[in-house]
């Protein structure tokens, strides 16, 4: 008997048919494995990237990151009106949506933001800076002469300040204890007719102790390089060149001793090196109407032809053409913005009777990536009529132009445009300077203002002189301004002390408690 059961069963094993629906049993299974670890990959990877499912809606909602810092640190974060249990140097995962972000800290002006946060996207910020509701100032120096232009140096430890001697200046050491005030005496032979001349700032070398300055006179124009640390070695651009022509100067990569000459009537632009006491000069490029450039060997520039113009951006391997211009007007002033993203370029070009500023990033990548394309599409156009100043930040992740009191930006790590209007009224022919970047400050009614790049926070710093603006030491915990003392009602007496004409004033960018 055990043994026909055992037989039926090994010819069940061998039938055919049995085996053939055993082999697809098990085919089933593993399909069925596979569909539900495809799932759960798939519900994994939904979790991972923020999806969920909202509970009274059946809605399927992806989240995002806001990340949140500030300067001072540890202020209260409000979103949507509710707040946080987190403070500052935090991170919040929500839904994707509309929030307004809103940073408090005791004694310190709010600081709000709205955004809308896409799902699976990260928004930092991380760059709020706090003002105290009450600013503190105190006198940090003065000096017996009036000034007319003022600069400070890249690392924001010197200020310079033309007086109202064309051949004297003086520079101020910001990280001194007694703020050291040290007259510069330029050489006779650069200025010999001192008489109704100027001078204005117009860059520092990456050494922090030249400056390259313009001094304009009736009697003509000098460029001259200035040295903060030697002033007896400033000296005259022209005079290193005597055979060349040119009306426009501008460091080259940051150097004390590159410079590129600009002739703006014939259109040449000429690289010279005054190094070593044997100065060189070679031609780079013709019909050049107004460039930027940036390191070495790179060139942004405008050029003219035919009754058209192109803009260029030219390296020492290549040279694109990024756009034809058919309706740029002859006696216009041209807007040029020029810098890097690590390798990436970014750029932007308007004039002043433009009605849009054109942004470019990465514009190689553009070409290489299209061989048919004969120009680059820009990364966007931004409007507006007339611009007047344009510029990136310090760090170059925002570029921005100025008309009037409307101002529109770009930020690039986000890929967003702003178009904003200062609430004040722009003082003559102030210039927005970037503090950092992601602020710039601005005079207005004779205060300096610190703005945020998208303008959704501008405060009312200190009152300062228009003509000299205001400066931020490096960590920006402190802010310097300029006034003019008033003259006393008596009139000073022999032996009296000179009556200042200019002062320095030191602003506390924290509280007391947060000193």
């Amino acid at each position: 008997m055990q043994s026909a059961i055992l037989v039926d069963e090994h010819m069940d094993y061998l039938d055919p048919l049995k085996k053939k629906q055993k082999r697809l049993r098990i085919g089933i299974g593993y399909v069925l494995l596979g569909i539900a670890i495809t799932l759960a990959t798939i519900v994994l990877v939904y979790i991972t990237s923020g999806y969920y499912v909202d509970e009274e809606t059946g809605q399927i909602i992806q989240n995002g990151l806001i990340y949140v810092d500030s300067k001072p640190e540890s202020a209260q974060v409000t979103l949507n009106g509710e707040v946080q249990s987190d403070r500052t140097e935090s991170r919040f995962v929500v839904p994707a949506g509309s929030y307004d972000v809103q940073l408090d800290r005791d004694g310190y002006r709010s600081w709000s933001r709205s955004l809308v946060l896409d799902g699976g996207s990260v928004r930092r910020l991380n760059y709020a800076r706090l003002v105290p509701e009450d600013i503190e100032t105190s006198i940090a120096t003065s000096t017996e002469l009036a000034a007319a232009d003022s600069t400070q140096s890249i690392d924001k430890r010197w200020i310079v300040l033309a007086s109202s001697d064309p051949r004297v200046m003086y520079s101020v050491d910001l990280e001194a204890n007694d703020f050291t005030t040290r007259e510069l005496r330029l050489p006779t032979e650069l200025i010999p007719d001192p008489a109704d001349g100027t001078w204005e700032f117009i860059e520092w070398a990456d050494n922090n102790r030249q400056v390259l300055a313009k001094y304009t006179a009736p009697g003509g124009t000098i460029f001259a390089i200035i040295n903060r640390d030697v002033p007896a070695e400033s000296f005259d651009v022209a005079k290193q060149f005597p055979d060349t022509s040119f009306d426009a100067v501008r460091l080259r990569a940051d150097k004390r001793d590159l410079v590129y000459l600009h002739d703006t009537k014939t259109g040449v632009l000429y690289r010279g090196d005054t190094d070593d006491g044997q100065p060189s000069i070679e031609e780079v490029l013709r019909n050049v109407e107004a460039f930027e450039s940036f390191g070495r060997e790179e060139i942004l520039y405008i050029r003219r032809g035919g009754g058209a113009a192109e803009l260029r951006l030219a390296n020492e391997n290549d040279t694109v053409i990024l756009k034809r211009i058919s309706d740029a007007p002859e006696d216009t002033k041209w807007l040029l913005a020029f810098s890097k993203i690590g390798p990436k370029y970014v750029a932007g070009v308007s004039h002043t009777k433009d009605t849009k500023v054109t942004i470019y990033y990465d514009p190689y990548a553009a070409e290489r990536t299209n061989e048919f394309i004969e120009v680059p599409v820009p990364t966007a156009t931004l409007r507006l009529e007339n611009p007047v100043d344009l510029k990136i930040s310090t760090d170059s992740s925002v570029i921005t132009a100025r008309s009037g009191t409307s101002f529109v930006s770009h930020e690039f790590e986000e890929e967003k445009s702003f178009t904003f209007d200062f609430d004040g009224k722009v003082d003559g022919k102030q210039k927005f300077n970037w503090v950092d970047g992601r602020h710039f400050t601005i005079s207005s009614s004779g205060s300096q203002y610190i703005v945020d790049y998208d303008g959704s926070n501008q405060y009312e710093l200190v009152s300062s002189l228009t003509a000299l603006g205001g400066y931020f030491d490096k960590d920006l915990d402190f802010f310097f301004s300029f006034e003019s003392p008033e003259a006393p009602e008596e009139e000073p007496t022999p032996g009296d002390d000179p009556v200042p004409k200019l002062q320095l004033n030191r602003s506390f960018m924290r509280t007391q408690a947060d000193r």
